[in-house]
């Protein structure tokens, strides 16, 4: 019964896989480059339409589902095949379409392969500019104020009542200048607009887009949701946009946007100069998960993210370099009102609030971490940097905070980084942020991103193996200790390695034993080098015979966990009575030599974790 169970379920997952596959097999494909010599039909890369607009008005009337593939170049929203040169036309907008799939990066016309696809290297950029004459702008602030900015469109991209088969893939969105009136929406979202949608938005930059001008409400300035847009974001960069009131990348109200694997940096705002969360409690979920915040700036408060009446997950998120400038202002990182947030695996470094709150500011709501590290914040003059109501456990503070395992010890990070002062150590309005790598030191092995390998310290961060043991911990590459790691690569493959011996490396496949399926495994990345990696079994950066050959070593072998991070002693005693005695049984387990007072008055708790004779 048991195998005609596994083989009607296997058939089933054959069946959909067919079914999908023949679904992406009869899209309609229709391409798009500039530099197509035509004729432009958008039949193919040599016929491609030249004018996105085009090609969007083709998709429309088409039976769904369509790709548009876009060839490598400039595209602004005015120009189409009856306006060339464009119609000047600040309201317009590339508008997304249910059941279409608009996706850039590709190589285009001319090439050996005008199908390769690369965001890095075939650069695919939705622009604003309609005139192509802005002119760069070194402090994001100045981004409304640019004369040369002052034709451009309001919203670039519009993806108002979409679904989530609306997608928007591999593009550059710039230039947007949403300077216009809050009565019409178009002081929100430079960049991107979306009024109830829920668009899938994957492997995108928001680049130098504003909303609002000194002086008149504004909000979003790379991204506006608003009245239940509720999109996703895959692995998107929100760098240098601005708004003169809130949300200088993100600006959402009563939204819940969905974002996962994107990046935040110098990004400006008066308040949550990264994102805004505005009145989303109650709504769908609001989650941002391994996302990073650096060096964004807030005039008034909340440096990195503002949650205002609202109920945000943040799980592997990394603030640091983030500062309110403002001498009143509070939430370096962030900054919780009337708010329940909840961050897991989160590290908060290095932010900075002049009066207070230099991590978090939490009023009139709570937080709760799990995980976390809260660590080299700036103080302010009143000299907190992590306020108000908050539930922490398994956590690194500095400065300590009462709850379940937390500690108050140095982190260890590769690298802390921190604040250049520019030459004016008074003046913190023109310090600049020095990156660092929060990893943590590990004397079996470090990721080092640079290096794209792993490294070894000559000491380990006692953040390692210190999480919620409760929680899962599988993601994290074998030496693991069977414990999650405290901070922002706790439980992911970037996860510092651990001390203890625990399982086997060769065990890819967390089967227990080492056999056909981490071959397999091992086979499907062979010679893959730069990423951290399970079937690097040596981890030295790549898959080889070295990998093949400790796979082979240790051949249909089953593998056991270490008991060495196991809890194995727990006890509350009082000063007086403690005499360092303890004792080991038979199971690796210890206990006092003296009996425990009862009078239920304790002075000290012990708890650890033992290998045999060492406690």
């Amino acid at each position: 019964m048991k195998t005609k169970r596994t083989g009607t379920r296997l058939a089933t997952v054959s069946c959909w896989l067919v079914l999908a596959a023949a679904m992406n097999a009869s899209a309609k494909v229709i391409y798009v480059d500039a530099n197509a010599p035509g004729p432009h039909n958008g039949t193919s890369w040599e016929n491609a339409y030249t004018y996105l607009q085009d090609a969007l008005a083709d998709a429309n009337s088409a039976a769904k589902p369509v790709e548009i593939h876009v060839a490598q170049g400039v595209y602004t929203p005015d120009r189409h095949s009856s306006a060339p040169t464009g119609t000047g036309d600040r309201k317009a907008s590339f508008r997304l379409l249910n059941g279409v799939a608009i996706k850039g990066a590709y190589a285009g016309f001319g090439r050996a392969n005008p199908d390769a696809r690369d965001v890095g290297l075939f650069v695919t950029v939705l622009s604003g500019d309609l005139s192509g004459n802005d002119n760069a702008v070194q402090d994001p602030c100045n981004l409304p104020n640019e004369p040369t900015r002052a034709e451009n469109s309001y919203h670039v991209v519009m993806g108002s009542g979409v679904d989530p088969n609306a997608i928007l893939e591999g593009f550059t969105i710039t230039a947007g200048n949403a300077n216009g009136t809050a009565t019409d929406g178009t002081s929100y979202g430079g960049g991107m607009y979306c009024l109830g949608g829920k668009p899938t938005i994957t492997s995108c930059v928001f680049r130098e887009n504003s909303a609002g001008r000194p002086g008149q409400t504004g909000s979003g300035g790379a991204v506006n949701l608003e009245e239940y847009a509720m999109p996703v974001f895959n692995k998107c960069t929100f760098r240098r946009n601005y708004t003169s009131n809130t949300g200088g990348a993100i600006g959402a109200f009563r939204s819940a946007p969905t974002v996962n694997n994107c990046s935040f940096i110098e990004n400006r705002a008066y308040g949550g100069a990264a994102v805004e969360n505005s009145y989303a409690t109650g709504l769908w979920p609001t989650t941002f998960t391994y996302c990073t915040f650096w060096a964004n700036t807030a005039n008034g408060g909340a440096g990195g993210m503002f949650n205002n009446v609202s109920s945000p997950t943040l799980k592997n998120c990394l603030f640091a370099g983030n500062s309110v400038l403002d001498p009143n202002g509070v939430g370096g990182a962030l900054f919780n009102y009337s708010s329940q947030t909840i961050l897991t695996n989160c590290t908060i470094v290095s932010n900075r609030a002049l009066r207070r709150g230099g991590a978090m500011e939490t009023l009139g709501g709570y937080a709760t971490l799990i995980n976390c590290i809260v660590w080299d914040n700036f103080r302010g003059r009143e000299g907190e940097d992590f306020t108000g109501q908050a539930a922490v456990s398994y956590s690194n503070i500095q400065g300590g905070w009462g709850g379940q395992d937390n500690i108050d010890e140095d982190p260890l990070f590769a690298n802390l980084g921190g604040w250049d002062p520019n030459g004016t150590p008074n003046d913190a309005n023109d310090d600049f942020w020095v990156s660092g790598d929060y990893h943590l030191k590990s004397a079996v092995g470090r990721w080092d991103p640079n290096a794209g390998r792993w490294v070894q310290d000559d000491v380990s961060s006692p953040c390692i193996d210190t999480g919620n043991s409760q929680m899962p911990v599988d993601a994290e590459l074998i030496p693991n200790g069977w414990v999650i790691n405290m901070g922002a690569y706790g439980g992911t493959r970037e996860a510092s390695l651990s001390s203890c011996p625990s399982g086997n490396p060769a065990d890819i496949s967390f089967s227990g034993v080492v056999d056909i399926l981490d071959l397999m495994r091992l086979a499907s990345v062979w010679l893959s080098e730069g990423a951290p990696q399970g079937e690097d079994v040596t981890r030295d950066g790549i898959v080889n015979f070295s990998d093949f050959a400790i796979v082979g070593a240790y051949w249909q072998q089953p593998v056991s966990p270490s008991p060495c991070n196991a809890l194995v002693f727990n006890d509350s005693f009082e000063v007086g009575e403690w005499n360092g005695l303890w004792t080991e049984d038979s199971q690796n387990k210890w206990s006092r030599s003296t009996r425990r007072a009862t009078d239920g008055k304790y002075s000290a708790e012990i708890k650890g974790k033992a290998t045999d004779a060492t406690l």
